[in-house]
């Protein structure tokens, strides 16, 4: 699950239940497709959007490495060093970052490595949400 670090939605928790299900089952969707995608249509161009794509969607241990890494930061007390690292390998903002950094020990192993995963593909597609520096 996508971790949504809320506050003051008391009454919103029941509706980001339905988001997060509703995110599960479009993510598994996907899975599926860029799975059959990679089999029978490899990008020729490796630099395309969907070559990064490809090549960071199966990436596992480049996720659990980012995650070790930002766990390793905090409890080393290296709460920049955590957001920097994130920044450079998610594009999220800097102030999504300093919220989630916030919540970052609250969070599961999975629910760490599942915003992180979120974080590159949306990166790799140029869709990450660098609105505001």
């Amino acid at each position: 699950m996508i971790p949504i670090i809320t506050t003051g939605f008391d009454g919103a928790w029941y509706r980001i239940e339905e988001l997060e299900q509703e995110l599960q089952a479009t993510r598994a969707l996907a899975e599926m497709l860029v799975k059959y995608i990679a089999g029978r249509m490899p990008p020729d161009d490796p630099s395309s959007p969907l070559a990064r794509y490809l090549a960071l969607a199966g990436d596992a241990a480049s996720v659990e490495r980012i995650v070790a890494t930002a766990d390793a930061h905090l409890a080393a007390g290296r709460r920049d060093k955590m957001i920097l690292l994130l920044r450079e390998e998610t594009g999220a903002r800097w102030d999504q970052l300093n919220r989630l950094a916030d919540g970052w020990a609250s969070l599961t192993k999975d629910a760490r490595r599942e915003w992180v995963r979120t974080g590159i593909l949306r990166n790799a597609l140029g869709a990450g949400p660098r609105t505001s520096e």
